[in-house]
């Protein structure tokens, strides 16, 4: 799988824009999984993703297929967790976790997988605690949860996109960690 860079991604989706709108090309998504997350519904053309999305759900794209996939796409029913108290302050201040000009967040670490019950994915999180909310919930927020599997922890995964403040509502109350 190649990551390519903002623009360079925004240059193809340009020109999957132009070949839609000229006729060249009129991708329909198929029926089943297209790795499309539930953000394509079936039927839709990728133009109209596009348009209803906007280009930044394509910021860093597979290529390796034959069509746009959002990187680590997430079902919006994919559970997030988070252990210990997920207050603002926690957000911000979490390691490795940036915020941008518009108080917006990026790298937070989570567990999300498509499937996954609380209790799997609170598996080898330490804390007695956990803040709980779903990708369908950040997503609304005006944020986004993408897979980000690490070697020790395949249910990983990155929240970007919602302030400090928007992430402490998501995921508060915490609840007890199922596993403690």
């Amino acid at each position: 799988m190649k990551k390519l860079p903002l623009i360079l991604s925004q240059l193809i989706l340009l020109l999957l824009l132009v070949f839609t709108a000229s006729g060249v090309v009129s991708a329909k998504v198929a029926s089943g999984p297209q790795n499309l997350s539930p953000s394509v519904p079936q039927g839709e053309t990728l133009l109209e993703a596009a348009v209803r999305l906007g280009s930044g759900v394509f910021s860093t794209i597979d290529v390796s297929g034959s069509s746009l996939v959002p990187k680590g796409g997430l079902p919006d029913s994919a559970i997030v967790c988070r252990g210990g108290s997920c207050t603002a302050d926690r957000f911000a201040n979490g390691s490795g976790v940036t915020t941008n000009a518009a108080g917006k967040l990026d790298g937070v670490s989570v567990n999300s997988a498509p499937g996954k019950s609380l209790q799997e994915l609170t598996q080898g999180i330490p804390h007695n605690k956990v803040g709980v909310t779903t990708v369908g919930d950040v997503r609304r927020a005006g944020g986004n949860v993408v897979s980000s599997p690490t070697k020790n922890n395949p249910n990983h995964a990155t929240l970007s996109g919602v302030t400090a403040k928007q992430a402490e509502d998501l995921l508060t109350p915490t609840v007890r960690n199922p596993n403690k």
